[in-house]
C-alpha cells in the first residue's frame, strides 16, 4: 500500500499547475446543472412540479369517480350551522294617490286572502282584493256611488251624495 501512495503522489508531483491535465473544463450547462444541484430548495420545487405534472395524467385513472358522475345526497342540516326561509310576509306598495293603507287594512286583507275572500272592510272602507299573479295581489278601496233596487220589474237607480256617474250605467247596473 505504501508503494502504492508514492507512485500517485510521484506522480502528482509531475503535474504542474499550468499543466491542461490539471485544469478540469466544464460546458456552461454542466455549470448550470451543477449549481441547480447545489441548491436545495430548487431541488424540491423540481421534485413537486414533476408530482403535480404526473399527477395530472395519472390521477384521473388512480380516482375512484368519472368525470361526469353526479352527488345527490339528502342529509339533514342542523339549523344551527345553515338555515333557509320562506318568506312569508306581505309588501305594500301604494299608488301616489291612493288613500293611506294603514295596518288595520293590511291585517284585514292578510285574513281575506287566507279564506280565500274577495273583498273585506277595514274601519269603514269596503275594500276589493284582485289577484293579478301567484303571489301580486291588487287592493283598491270601493266607494259606494249609486244604489239600484228592484221592486217586481221596475228598478229604482239613485246616486249617493250626488255622485256623477257615467253615461249608460244605470242600464248596465239594470242588466247585471
Amino acid at each position: 500500500m505504501a508503494k502504492n501512495e508514492m507512485k500517485k503522489n510521484a506522480a502528482l508531483a509531475r503535474v504542474k499547475l499550468d499543466d491542461e491535465r490539471r485544469v478540469r473544463v466544464l460546458s456552461p450547462g454542466m455549470l448550470v446543472a451543477k449549481r441547480f444541484l447545489r441548491n436545495r430548495l430548487a431541488i424540491v420545487g423540481l421534485v413537486i412540479i414533476i408530482a403535480m405534472f404526473l399527477f395530472s395524467f395519472i390521477g384521473g385513472l388512480v380516482h375512484p369517480y368519472s368525470e361526469t358522475q353526479v352527488f345527490q345526497t339528502t342529509d339533514t342540516v342542523e339549523k344551527t350551522y345553515a338555515s333557509a326561509a320562506v318568506n312569508t310576509n306581505y309588501y305594500y306598495t301604494m299608488a301616489s294617490d291612493a288613500v293611506a293603507f294603514n295596518t288595520s287594512a293590511q291585517a284585514a286583507a292578510i285574513l281575506a286572502l287566507n279564506n280565500g275572500e274577495a273583498s273585506f272592510i277595514s274601519q269603514g272602507i269596503s275594500y276589493a282584493i284582485d289577484v293579478e299573479s301567484d303571489n301580486y295581489y291588487l287592493v283598491s278601496s270601493i266607494e259606494p256611488r249609486a244604489t239600484v233596487s228592484q221592486i217586481g220589474k221596475n228598478f229604482e237607480f239613485s246616486t249617493i251624495n250626488n255622485t256623477v256617474v257615467e253615461n249608460g250605467f244605470d242600464e248596465a247596473a239594470k242588466t247585471a
